[in-house]
């Protein structure tokens, strides 16, 4: 059986000097779009759907934040980091299309797992399913003081 490959955009110059992101994504049958800018984002998310976002806050061009209102509504799930020290933070802000900004921060390992999950629900067409599930699994990754000890959330 053919698995179904996802499409995911990436965001900001870091993807293009450090392929260890996009070299993981391919790993899980994903196809990746590089971008540098925020302009670059707008209009390649204009041109076609992508299943995954995820982008630098901190672009040439504005805020990976200004993809929130863009894709909110969209089937899509957009994750948001910021570089600490030597490595980064994840934020989910978007998820199967349920707006989820302000859920709280994930470090790489909850991150990573979460990516699978999404991956996994998207090739078995459970986004849609999922998305109506969203609003309480972002409720729950703000209030639940376990997932941070088990998941890596600050």
């Amino acid at each position: 059986m053919k698995l179904q490959r996802q499409c995911a955009l990436l965001v900001g110059p870091q993807f293009q000097s450090a392929p260890s992101v996009r070299d993981w994504l391919h790993s899980r049958h994903c196809d990746c779009r590089l971008v540098r800018t925020l302009q670059e984002a707008r209009d390649s998310l204009h041109s076609r759907p992508f299943d995954l976002v995820l982008s630098s806050n901190q672009l040439p061009d504005g805020a990976g934040f200004h993809l929130i209102e863009l894709l909110a509504g969209v089937p899509t799930s957009l994750f948001i980091f910021h570089p600490v020290e030597d490595n980064c933070i994840w934020f989910p802000a978007i998820l199967h299309g349920v707006k989820c900004w302000g859920s709280g921060a994930l470090k790489p390992k909850a991150f990573v797992r979460l990516i699978d999950e999404i991956i996994a629900d998207n090739r078995a067409g459970r986004h849609q399913e999922r998305r109506d599930d969203e609003n309480a699994h972002c409720n729950h990754l703000g209030e639940d003081k376990n997932f941070e000890k088990k998941e890596g959330r600050i």
